[in-house]
């Protein structure tokens, strides 16, 4: 398959995690720290798959997304949340459409929910 990804998360250690995850299932991983470095090396370059923490400093996964969704200039690639909170089903439904955000999967991930929720995601956008 072999993605590029774009993963997002404040915590260096699960993005260290997540990366080495990324690699070893064929996947290439670029990381960044916060929102606004993501939506700049979403300018400079193409993914294929946007992965995010949803809480993080300044902007939450959410309000990245919904920022990618609101700007015509950046690609609709596909957009995975994770997180380790637990969201009352309805309202992350609501929070994710609201966002545009198209999958999410909770902390602890296992490396083959991780896989098939990849591969979900990445078949959805080539049927589109």
């Amino acid at each position: 398959m072999g993605l590029s990804i774009l993963l997002v998360d404040d915590y260096v250690e699960n993005t260290e995690m997540m990366s080495h995850m990324l690699h070893i299932l064929g996947h290439q991983c670029t990381s960044a720290h916060d929102g606004k470095s993501a939506l700049a090396l979403l300018r400079d370059a193409r993914f294929d798959l946007l992965i995010t923490d949803d809480r993080m400093g300044t902007m939450s996964g959410f309000d990245l997304a919904a920022a990618v969704r609101a700007d015509s200039s950046l690609p609709q690639l596909p957009i995975l949340l994770i997180s380790a909170y637990e969201y009352e089903p309805d309202e992350l439904s609501r929070r994710m459409a609201a966002s545009g955000i198209d999958a999410f999967l909770p902390r602890p991930w296992t490396p083959e929910k991780l896989r098939s929720t990849i591969e979900s995601l990445a078949k959805r956008s080539t049927d589109v």
